[in-house]
This record gives C-alpha cells, structure tokens and sequence, in this order.
C-alpha cells in the first residue's frame, strides 16, 4: 500500500520510459534563446516566464523530474546559439 494514498494523480499512462531530456523544455528553451536579442525588456520577461511555465508544468502533470527539465533548458540554449552561430555565419 502507498505511504500517502490520494496525493498523486495519474494522469495519463508513460508512452516511454525514456524522459531524459525534456523535449518540451528544450523547444521553450530553444525558442527564448532564439528571439532574446530581437525583443524588449518586457517581451524578454514574457518569454522567460513562458520557458519557465513550461518546465514547471512538465514537472508538475508528472512526465519529467527537475533534472530532465533542467537538461532540456541546456540543450535548448546550446541549439539556440549554435543555430544563432550558424545564421549569422550565413549572412555574412
């Protein structure tokens, strides 16, 4: 028997045992790191908190632990620069 019955939800069941790294965190991460330099203060923010929500929201519907959000948001941000890399070797 669970030590805490009722305090954990299932929600849907794993389509894969294989969580690491969180694609959606990733994407968020991806897209911030992508725009960061085009946008205002404010709009900034507003994609900070949106990367943010959606590492929390992954952790909290149960599909990923800190550590599989926390190694998207790299893998995000190390895409987005090469790719920003990648462009701006392009242009030129």
């Amino acid at each position: 028997m669970p030590c805490c019955p009722g305090r954990v939800t299932v929600l849907a069941l794993p389509e894969s045992r294989h969580s690491f790294p969180s694609g959606h965190s990733a994407f968020a991460m991806l897209i911030m790191t992508m725009f960061w330099p085009l946008l205002k203060i404010r709009d900034r923010f507003l994609l900070a908190v949106m990367a943010l929500w959606v590492g929390l929201s992954r952790i909290n519907v149960g599909a990923h632990f800190f550590p599989d959000v926390l190694a998207g948001y790299v893998c995000g941000i190390a895409g987005g620069l090469l790719a920003t890399k990648a462009v701006m070797n392009w242009l030129r």
